[in-house]
């Protein structure tokens, strides 16, 4: 399969899932190519952004990764910049790692890491200062290779 066609699959099926009410970004949401995407053959990443979400200057996002044949896998993790709330779900079958950091300047600090059971969600709400850029991460907690990263989002 050709990147282009990838791609256009993506954003299909993304358009196709959020027209159902599977995936739920903001109205202003803007699907993005993920800055780090490592997923393998059967599985694919996606990652959106976006500024009309209440927060003046925050940038609100998600990054997710889903299996390919029958997209009944995924994990997903959503960052709200308005109070910085973070969502995460894991239906994707085994054990994933949820990682949120806030860029100091010089380097990348941890807010939240969790690792999450199959079939699991939970939501935190966080303390992040003002006008910071935020990197919003997934891992599979036993596979370098099932690994996605949102880093366009601001606090």
């Amino acid at each position: 399969m050709s990147v282009r066609f990838q791609r256009i699959a993506v954003v299909s099926l993304a358009m196709a899932l959020a027209l159902i009410g599977i995936s739920a970004p903001s109205a202003s949401a803007a699907l993005i190519t993920c800055p780090y995407e490592d997923t393998g053959a059967d599985w694919y990443g996606t990652c959106y952004r976006y500024t009309d979400d209440g927060d003046a200057g925050g940038v609100s996002g998600s990054a997710d990764i889903r299996k390919w044949q029958n997209g009944s896998g995924f994990a997903s993790i959503d960052f709200e910049a308005k109070g910085e709330v973070v969502e995460i779900k894991n239906q994707a079958g085994w054990h994933m790692d949820y990682t949120v950091e806030w860029y100091n300047g010089s380097e990348w600090v941890i807010a939240m890491w969790r690792t999450l059971q199959p079939g699991v969600s939970a939501t935190w709400n966080l303390s992040i200062a003002e006008d910071k850029l935020v990197r919003i991460r997934i891992r599979g907690a036993s596979s370098q290779r099932l690994y996605v990263s949102n880093d366009t989002l601001k606090s």
